[in-house]
């Protein structure tokens, strides 16, 4: 048997998924296998995997597309090993992930460390977007800080089958690509886990996303955030009342005109096309009140179709 199961969903990266493909061919780690899911790639990515040689086992299977938590789970039910290790299809992983995500704790969920890649270009919302991930691993990696559900990303995550299947797993149902793995890691908590933080299972984040892309993670980042909040009630004061009990009574003025008008997206895309042209700091404010904006627009627009 292999000591660890790595599984990779992924949707229309081809060149992306290669890359990942072949960083893992260069780790020092026991046997290991790699299991990728595709959920519902229409790009050729199957073929790229049928050509492709590799010195580790590699199988794959495809199915329809559901979102990532829903492909995790449909290759997490293929793994041969007692151990999963959840990647994403544009993490590279550096040499020693695989070894440091071998824990021989039943009930350990670690967390492994994502950086973006060193020497990519990127523009200034993209640095925004890329900053929101930095202060989390930076987080984790503060002396004190106890781990939580809350800290739950599945890019870099392991843990035991057993776990996995006690717990039910990522769960198929919740479709959203936001918030999937906090809905998991919930279950986790109440499950028995106890997470840990393995900065040394580093893996160097492949980041590009436009301004019309990263609206979008901010629209669907509110519809699972309500989803979620609605499933676990407990959660809604975290996810949702404090979020906004936050914003400066000002910015709470704005957003509830144009949230309730449906017009956040439209006011999102000006405030990005005046911070494109704007320098530090004044930038950050505005694509800071565009992703949130966004957010609470996602988050009203769920609400509407379940009343209507």
């Amino acid at each position: 048997m292999t000591s660890l199961s790595v599984i990779i969903p992924t949707y229309q990266r081809r060149d992306r998924l290669r890359r990942v493909l072949d960083a893992l061919a260069r780790q020092d780690a026991p046997p290991f296998e790699v299991i990728v899911s595709l959920d519902g790639c229409t790009d050729g990515t199957q073929d790229m995997l049928t050509t492709l040689s590799v010195p580790y086992p590699l199988r794959w299977i495809n199915g329809p597309n559901g979102g990532p938590g829903a492909a995790r789970h449909r290759g997490a039910r293929l793994a041969h090993s007692d151990r999963l290790l959840f990647l994403d299809d544009d993490i590279l992983a550096q040499p020693g992930l695989l070894a440091a995500h071998l824990d021989p704790h039943p009930n350990a969920v670690c967390f492994g460390q994502v950086r973006t890649l060193p020497g990519l270009t990127l523009s200034a919302w993209e640095a925004y977007l890329v900053a929101r991930y930095e202060e989390h691993y930076d987080k984790l990696a503060r002396p004190g800080y106890t781990l939580t559900f809350w800290d739950c990303l599945s890019g870099n995550l392991s843990l035991s089958r057993a776990l996995y299947d006690y717990s039910g797993g990522f769960d198929p149902a919740f479709g959203y690509a936001k918030h999937d793995d906090i809905e998991f890691g919930y279950r986790l908590a109440q499950a028995g886990a106890h997470f840990i933080y393995r900065p040394e299972a580093l893996g160097y984040h492949i980041f590009s996303k436009g301004h019309e892309a990263g609206l979008h993670s901010a629209l669907i980042e509110g519809r699972s955030a309500y989803a979620l909040a609605q499933r676990y009630p407990d959660l809604a004061g975290p996810l949702l009342e404090d979020r906004r009990s936050r914003y400066p009574a000002a910015f709470r003025w704005l957003l509830a005109g144009a949230v309730r008008h449906h017009i956040a997206v439209h006011l999102s895309r000006l405030l990005l096309a005046i911070g494109h042209r704007l320098k530090l700091p004044l930038w950050l404010d505005l694509y800071r009140a565009a992703y949130h904006l966004t957010f609470w627009q996602g988050v009203d627009g769920l609400l509407a179709m379940e009343q209507s």
